[in-house]
């Protein structure tokens, strides 16, 4: 789990430096609002299929540190989805997001998954665990 962390968090960086001077990519729950600004550039473009692995892995990242920073939870790796997965609660309850899928989904589909909306939808879980002993959720 601590590589994992430490690749989410690293590429989570790259992507904040690299788009930092034109965002202020400060890691706050606002700050989703320019990711998804990006977002909605990058949906009116026909990606490559490595082109949209990098986006979704760059772009995830950060949305993940995001979360993490803000709402908690700690990093696992689905075999199932091929991706990591950020669960909060544990043992108490547990409520899990897949920010790599969701950005995916951003790409494609566009506004109807947006980013921002997810996140809180995450942090609104968490605190329903937090509440109740043994509560689950699948944010997606």
């Amino acid at each position: 789990m601590g590589q994992l962390k430490q690749d989410i968090q690293a590429m989570a960086q790259r992507y904040a430096e690299q788009f930092g001077q034109r965002w202020p990519l400060d890691y706050s729950m606002e700050s989703l609002f320019y990711v998804e600004s990006h977002l909605e550039e990058l949906h009116q473009y026909d990606l490559g299929q490595q082109e949209l692995r990098q986006a979704v892995m760059a772009v995830g990242s950060y949305v993940f540190e995001v979360a993490s920073r803000n709402v908690g939870g700690q990093y696992y790796w689905d075999e199932k989805e091929g991706q990591p997965v950020l669960i909060a609660g544990l043992p108490d309850f547990c409520v899990s997001m897949e920010a790599w899928k969701k950005v995916q989904g951003r790409l494609e589909n566009g506004a109807e998954d947006n980013i921002p909306f997810y996140v809180a939808g995450y942090q609104e879980q968490v605190e329903k665990g937090k509440r109740k002993k043994g509560y689950t959720a699948r944010v997606i």
